[in-house]
């Protein structure tokens, strides 16, 4: 009797590009080999190219990524962010061709020194993978990341204190200068998603203030609408934590949730 043939594993310095139609058949597979570990975070659409973005890691140092590619599967030289711990975990593109991303770093970046072991921060980076500005976001002895973005700079993550942690959300006009910003006890980083209002999700641990009935003896998932000045204007429930989250005026607010056993859709009109 013959042995299985055991499938060989897929090394982890890959990234795998799949061109999809409307149909859902597959018209091409593209692929990009990193010289260390690499793990893509976001895909983006930038004029007639695709710009991906995520980490890459060499032993104990991490830095962001940038690679754009063509649509026919001609990937740009890899650029990278950093010298020792620099994450990168969303961004979004913006009308002029240039992408803002966010996450985390405790290095020096465009001469900005860190404030702390690890600041949140916002770049600015052009079309062609040129870091063009960067926004940090600190607290005296705590460590911070953003890991969420929404169109109008509504961005969510989380800070890190000794004993607690809270999620936190805060709306900019511009990199670095904040419209407002609230911050929940909580088990997660927040999501954001942005439309009419503002929309952000986590696993709560404490008490909200403007939802009075909310009092969660064991961390609980929620979703909060808020206003203009960052008010709760409403909350939801979830029956397990979102992995992902948008908004638009016209569909509503459309959250996918993990259980860990299985997927769910919840959308709020």
């Amino acid at each position: 009797m013959l042995d299985p043939v055991q499938p060989a594993s897929t090394p982890l310095n890959r990234i795998k590009l799949w061109q999809v139609n409307s149909t859902g058949n597959l018209l091409n597979t593209f692929e990009f080999t990193s010289e260390n570990i690499i793990h893509p975070k976001k895909v983006l659409i930038a004029g007639t190219n695709l710009i991906i973005i995520g980490d890459s890691y060499e032993k104990s140092v991490v830095k962001g990524f940038y690679i754009s590619v063509t649509k026919t599967g001609v990937f740009s030289p890899i650029i990278k962010y950093g010298i020792k711990s620099t994450q990168i975990n969303s961004a979004l593109s913006n009308s002029d061709g240039s992408i803002t991303a966010v996450g985390s770093s405790g290095d020096l970046l465009l001469k900005v020194k860190p404030l702390s072991k690890a600041d949140a921060v916002t770049l600015k980076i052009s079309a062609s993978g040129v870091l063009q500005q960067v926004a940090r976001a600190t607290l005296k002895s705590t460590t911070r990341t953003w890991n969420s973005i929404a169109p109008g700079l509504l961005q969510g993550g989380k800070v890190s204190y000794s004993n607690k942690t809270e999620a936190a959300i805060t709306k900019f006009s511009a990199l670095n200068k904040p419209t407002w910003n609230v911050r929940y006890l909580s088990k997660s980083p927040a999501l954001v998603a942005n439309s009419k209002n503002s929309w952000a999700t986590f696993i709560s641990s404490g008490l909200i203030k403007g939802v009075p009935t909310w009092k969660p003896k064991t961390a609980a998932p929620i979703i909060l609408e808020l206003g203009k000045k960052g008010e709760v204007i409403s909350a939801y429930t979830l029956l397990a934590p979102a992995v992902a989250l948008a908004s638009n005026n016209e569909i509503g607010t459309v959250v996918i949730t993990d259980s860990g056993v299985s997927f769910g859709l919840v959308v709020i009109n």
